[in-house]
């Protein structure tokens, strides 16, 4: 019963996402799906006044025969237009639910694999329904309409005849389940044979190992290995097409006898007198036609109705939005601190804790690097300042965030400019301010793309591609662009400058440093160099705070800074030499 209520709910949810136009469709169907049967009702008559000699009766019934199908075809004609409006206007409503319902999933909830799948169920569902699912469906109702108007007219001739029909159809119908089952274990059995066949084929043909393959020499061996592959599956798949042939064979035959036999039946009831000719031509064209449609319907109604479709999500009542920014009570708090941290702590999988009982206060305007080795819990606690990972315990209380550079940036296909200002699209037409956050990141790339700042970074359609440092830069100047216009914000960068070479990490870094006195910098470093621009260092180490101070300070407490410290800090060796190299070269 649950199953039931929850089909018709999703039918309805459906229902009402097609708006007006879906009504209009359906009366389309409804009058299309009629029309067969009728025009075997009026052909019954129609041959029925001929064989009495009443020529005027009969001319009167084609008449109508001729009317009601140029109305039929009008419809015809009229409906793709309704359906592409239903389609289109399901689409829409569906998928702006589907945004909401992802927009209310806090981040904590997005890293269950148990939310991210029924997300992607839905999405995958909402796609199904207007790629083909509701043409589908239109056309599935339609014929089972037909169906039952033919079966109608049909019961009132003979009763036994859409009976049998039905019988050799379901016989049919048997049969062709058989033949795609032989078939779906045929190909179970060579999967393995197929899948050896496609990957040899694949090292042959493709860029991603043509390099190794003609250094190595192995383009024969490779060959002849997928030739034994393909022969073998040429082989068996001419036996299986055999056994599927003769399975659709039987049941075709099997199908047309029966109705062979209905139409031979009506005839033989003609000649004794008990049906009339009219009843014999509705026998023999509306058999025949529900014969077909009987096998649309069982063929593709399992199909198209036992679909599943996980529409759930949408049909939940909306919760109210929670916003994602941590709460400061300004009564309680001290207002010359930006950041206070008590007690936090976070677990992925609520059995082991990323972050332990984490507490720290940074003041405003302070620049704080947050260094530790991978998996010590650095983005992690970034992002719990920003407010997009709830605790599982303690509290986190922070000023407006101005800005954020996030360690996994999107690289949009849009242009550069558009890339820069989605970090804030209510002053996308500040294009000074574009310019002057491309400088700052030291974005140089951009004036040697074709069409500079309105260069679509999209290759596919013939715009141009970006190195990994050159969209960390563009990434950047995303953050910049948002936090500049936002000032004494806290700006959090985490590892910002990761993909970049540690002459222009650091470079970069200064600039940007410049740019944002005044405003409250919380930032995750790769190399530990970038320390020398902060004020204060806090060292993480499994989750929680090993030390944390000035970078001097760290160097003579902590042995773990100390250690990282001199691994990362050969870069500035190598810097001077270059710097001191330049310089002699100029002199």
């Amino acid at each position: 019963m649950s199953r039931i209520h929850a089909g018709l709910s999703q039918a309805w949810t459906i229902a009402r996402a097609g708006d007006r136009a879906l009504w209009i469709l359906l009366s389309l169907i409804v009058a299309l799906g009629i029309w067969p049967g009728f025009m075997v009702w009026v052909i019954e008559h129609a041959v029925n006044q001929l064989d009495n000699g009443d020529r005027n009766s009969s001319l009167a019934y084609i008449g109508i025969i001729a009317g009601a199908g140029t109305i039929a075809i009008l419809l015809l004609v009229v409906q793709p237009y309704f359906l592409r409006k239903v389609k289109d206007h399901v689409y829409r409503n569906l998928s702006t639910r589907l945004f909401k319902v992802v927009h209310r999933k806090t981040e904590n909830e997005m890293l269950q694999a148990e939310t991210r799948n029924r997300i992607s169920n839905t999405s995958e569902s909402v796609g199904s329904i207007y790629n083909g699912g509701l043409d589908g469906f239109t056309a599935l109702l339609q014929t089972a309409i037909t169906g039952l108007s033919l079966t109608w007219v049909l019961l009132e001739i003979a009763w036994w005849a859409p009976i049998l029909i039905l019988a050799g159809t379901m016989l049919n119908v048997l049969l062709m389940k058989k033949a795609a089952e032989s078939e779906s274990n045929f190909l179970q059995g060579i999967a393995e044979t197929s899948r050896l066949e496609g990957t040899f084929l694949e090292t042959l043909t493709t860029f991603k190992y043509a390099k190794e393959v003609r250094v190595f020499g192995i383009s024969n061996w490779l060959k002849g290995n997928w030739r034994q592959e393909q022969v073998q599956i040429a082989r068996l798949t001419v036996s299986q097409a055999i056994r599927t042939a003769l399975f659709r064979l039987i049941g075709q035959l099997g199908n047309g006898i029966v109705t062979t036999i209905v139409l031979l039946a009506g005839l033989w009831k003609l000649r004794q007198g008990e049906i009339n000719a009219g009843e014999v031509a509705a026998l023999l064209i509306g058999g025949l036609h529900l014969e077909q449609l009987l096998n649309m319907v069982l063929m593709q109604g399992k199909y198209w109705l036992g679909r599943k479709i996980f529409l759930e999500e949408l049909l939940d009542r909306p919760k109210e939005d929670d916003t994602h920014t941590p709460i400061r009570n300004e009564e309680d708090s001290d207002p010359s601190l930006a950041i206070c941290v008590r007690q936090l702590s976070f677990s992925y999988d609520g059995m082991r804790n990323v972050l332990n009982n984490i507490n720290f206060d940074i003041p405003r305007g302070a620049k704080v690097a947050i260094v530790g080795a991978n998996g010590s819990g650095k983005s992690t606690l970034m992002l719990m300042i920003a407010g997009l990972l709830k605790p599982d315990s303690g509290s986190v209380e922070v000023e407006t965030i101005g800005g954020y550079c996030v360690q996994d940036y999107g690289r949009y296909k849009l242009s550069v400019a558009e890339n820069v200002y989605l970090g804030d699209i209510t002053r996308k037409e500040q294009t000074e301010d574009i310019a002057e956050v491309l400088k700052l990141t030291k974005a140089n790339f951009v004036d040697s793309l074709p069409q500079k700042e309105k260069t679509e970074l999209w290759p596919e359609i013939g715009g141009s591609d970006l190195s990994e440092g050159q969209w960390q830069r563009l990434a950047l100047a995303r953050s910049m662009f948002r936090a500049i216009y936002r000032i004494g914000s806290v700006i959090i960068m985490d590892e910002p400058t990761s993909k970049l070479d540690p002459s222009n990490e650091l470079s970069i870094l200064d600039s940007i440093m410049k740019r944002l006195q005044g405003y409250t910098v919380l930032f995750v470093v790769h190399r530990l160099v970038g320390c020398v621009f902060a004020d204060t260092v806090l060292m993480l180490d499994q989750g929680e705070i090993k030390d944390y101070g000035p970078h001097e300070q760290l160097l003579e407490t902590c042995g773990l800074y100390q250690a990282m410290w001199e691994a990362s800090s050969s870069f500035i060796d190598v810097l001077k030499e270059e710097e001191a190299g330049r310089a002699a070269e100029c002199g």
